[in-house]
């Protein structure tokens, strides 16, 4: 493994933050859904409610948000 891939390895995926793959892993086990269609869900939400990705995927750690299907459901 090079500097570059084990540096790659703990960043992820080059623009997302590491919360933004924490939540897409957490959305992915709750709705039963690959990590890429979650974070699918999570982006599609951030564009239609005009919020940064960012701020979405603090939310759904903390229950404050849930993304199901192609709706957005509030917490009971």
């Amino acid at each position: 493994m090079t500097l570059l891939d084990s540096r790659q390895a703990r960043q992820g995926p080059a623009g997302y933050p590491p919360i933004v793959h924490q939540a897409a892993g957490a959305a992915s086990e709750a709705s039963k859904v690959p990590v890429a269609d979650a974070l699918a869900r999570m982006r599609a939400h951030a564009f239609s409610h005009r919020r940064l990705l960012e701020d979405v995927a603090r939310d759904i750690p903390t229950g404050q948000l849930r993304l199901e299907e192609d709706r957005d459901t509030p917490p009971d």
